[in-house]
């Protein structure tokens, strides 16, 4: 006799096994605006939904079935993501919303984990030796999926990510405290250079002191490039006024969410001060997490600690102790005003000349729209050059 729960799921199901939304055998083709993986559970779960269907660039709202899935292969993909996490999520459970959306919200809460680690391979395949990045302010390197896709199937690149994202642990104010964690994270991956590394905004600076510490040891770092980040000299002689004023940091991170996510989510500081001060953290992360920004578990705290991560390294001092002997490339977007020099000052701890690239695009969108082939072309070419030398 069959299980109940197995009819109720051939119910949902058309005649081919896809889930059938409306209940008369279609199936709607309509998609959510394409939202990429968030943290680690959800960029596993995508390549997971990927390979089992034979797809590429699976956003964390779209659903298993109207990406081509079935029954059989909703069947394998649950088996891989048992043997992989090594917690169970049932068929019928797993319909309820079959998106990574949701199937990662599953697993953490099973494994009690919201997913911070070290090192996340945004791009793992290839036989070059990796690039190492750092990420903005902000500690994510999620936002970077398209450089590391551009970077190409050839070349992996790895994400560092910044301790205290999701309270694991002490922020370190210091860089030459970060860089020193990121590359204990390095190291396992790589244990002998010679080493690439790149960075985002303060992210430059960070890799730059990694830099440093490796030539320290006896290690060749090939290549260093900073993207729309100045050197220290420069980041740490400007005035960050809206790390100060929490709902001018809130307007700010609502507008950028374009440079991210495609899209805009207007916040206006009239609609944050008719709230309680108490409420209007919480208020921001309703709308946020709605909109698709932070996973639907994500704390309603969880902005007031980005805040925090970008105030340990903007309102804080770092002395570069030597100079950088590599190869050394700067980029700058073409429409941005962050760094106010043409060589962002980076001939200040260089010992040789360096390269200088200006791209399109404003601060965040040389890295997600505008200027990312440019980047990546040039990135590819100084690979090449520095391995080769």
């Amino acid at each position: 006799m069959a299980d109940p729960q197995d009819l109720d799921v051939a119910r949902a199901c058309g005649r081919d096994g896809r889930l059938d939304r409306h209940g008369d055998g279609s199936r709607s083709e309509t998609r959510e605006p394409f939202i990429p993986a968030r943290d680690v559970f959800e960029l596993q779960l995508t390549r997971l939904w990927e390979e089992v269907l034979g797809i590429d660039a699976v956003g964390v709202r779209d659903t298993f079935f109207a990406l081509g899935g079935d029954l059989p292969r909703a069947g394998a993909m649950l088996g891989a993501v048992a043997q992989q996490f090594g917690t169970r999520v049932e068929l019928p459970a797993f319909l309820e919303g079959p998106t990574v959306e949701r199937l990662g919200c599953l697993l953490r809460r099973e494994r009690r984990s919201l997913g911070w680690e070290p090192l996340v391979a945004l791009q793992p395949k290839g036989t070059r030796p990796p690039l190492f990045f750092v990420p903005g302010g902000d500690g994510i390197v999620f936002n970077y999926h398209r450089l590391a896709r551009a970077m190409g199937p050839d070349q992996p690149l790895h994400g560092l990510q910044v301790r205290g994202l999701y309270k694991e642990g002490p922020v370190h104010d210091q860089v030459e405290e970060r860089a020193a964690e990121h590359l204990v994270a390095v190291r396992a991956v790589q244990p002998r250079g010679p080493y690439l590394l790149a960075g985002h905004c303060v992210g430059g600076i960070v890799a730059l002191e990694m830099a440093l510490q490796l030539q320290a040891q006896g290690e060749r770092v090939a290549l260093l490039a900073a993207i729309e980040g100045p050197a220290p000299v420069h980041f740490y002689g400007r005035s960050y006024g809206y790390l100060q004023d929490p709902l001018e940091f809130l307007e700010i991170i609502g507008r950028g969410f374009k440079d991210w996510f495609g899209r805009a989510m207007p916040v206006s500081r009239e609609e944050l001060l008719a709230l309680a001060p108490e409420r209007r953290s919480r208020h921001f992360m309703e709308r946020a997490r709605a909109f698709g920004a932070f996973t639907p578990d994500a704390e309603d705290d969880h902005i007031d600690t980005l805040l925090g991560l970008f105030r340990a390294v903007a309102f804080n001092t770092y002395t570069p102790r030597g100079m950088f002997s590599g190869d050394l490339l700067f980029f700058r977007g073409s429409s941005s005003n962050f760094c106010r020099t043409d060589s962002g000052g980076w001939e200040t701890v260089c010992e040789r000349p360096h390269g200088i690239h200006e791209v399109p695009g404003d601060h965040c969108s040389v890295v997600t729209e505008d200027g990312v082939d440019v980047v990546v072309r040039e990135l590819r070419a100084a690979i090449a050059r520095a391995l080769e030398a």
